[in-house]
């Protein structure tokens, strides 16, 4: 990579559907939005947003785009197992999407319809995990140790953590859970990303590390 080559990326999540997410779009410094699910806006944007399924959704809409039926500039939504490239200069990033949340009734299905297309199923969770050499993997549900209640639950899922350490990204990054919070899981950054309107995370490729950054209050180098 050449001097100057690095990118600048932006992750967010839970946005359901804030109009002020086009206007962040179009300020934030960063050269891509990468968003973890409940996008709920499905609009034209001034800079490639990239995003995948959460469990809030206009389903008919992601289907349409599944498609191509129906496009938005810079908006991409990126299926289950599906790898995109981004691209500066000579600098390539590699993201692995698997969205949606998991249901132990709909897991083994083999179509969903209406809402319960929310749901992610056993056939796409197999195809994400073929995948190596990838540099970011977004879900949108938590793998096991990142998401704890007050009573000391774990809200991660297993199959997420399998994931994780199948693929060995070098940064896993979910929502869903609204909180901000970071563990390791082998040589992966695992990171929860917060609600959109409680802050938001961004991504250094110079040097791999990233900054919090909690609506007006403070930004913390981690």
């Amino acid at each position: 990579m050449k001097n100057g080559d690095e990118m600048r990326i932006a992750i967010v999540s839970d946005t359901h559907g804030d109009l002020t997410f086009q206007q962040f779009v179009k300020d934030i410094d960063a050269d891509f939005v990468l968003h973890c699910g409940d996008l709920s806006l499905y609009s034209e944007f001034d800079k490639s947003v990239y995003f995948i399924r959460g469990n809030h959704e206009d389903w008919d809409v992601l289907e349409a785009m599944k498609n191509g039926i129906v496009e938005f500039k810079n908006l991409r939504y990126i299926k289950n197992g599906e790898i995109c490239a981004l691209k500066k200069d000579d600098e390539i990033v590699r993201i692995l999407g698997f969205g949606g949340n998991y249901s132990p009734k709909y897991y083994g299905a083999g179509k969903l319809e209406g809402d319960r297309r929310r749901h992610f199923t056993d056939k796409e969770f197999n195809e994400a995990c073929i995948h190596k050499k990838i540099d970011i993997l977004l879900t949108h549900e938590a793998p096991l140790g990142l998401v704890m209640n007050k009573g000391g639950n774990d809200y991660g899922q297993p199959l997420i953590t399998e994931l994780v350490e199948k693929t060995r990204p070098r940064y896993a990054f979910s929502g869903h859970h609204h909180i901000f919070n970071e563990k390791k899981i082998n040589s992966t950054r695992c990171v929860a990303v917060p609600k959109f309107r409680d802050g938001i995370v961004l991504l250094d490729t110079k040097n791999w590390q990233i900054t919090a950054s909690f609506g007006k209050i403070k930004n913390e180098r981690i």
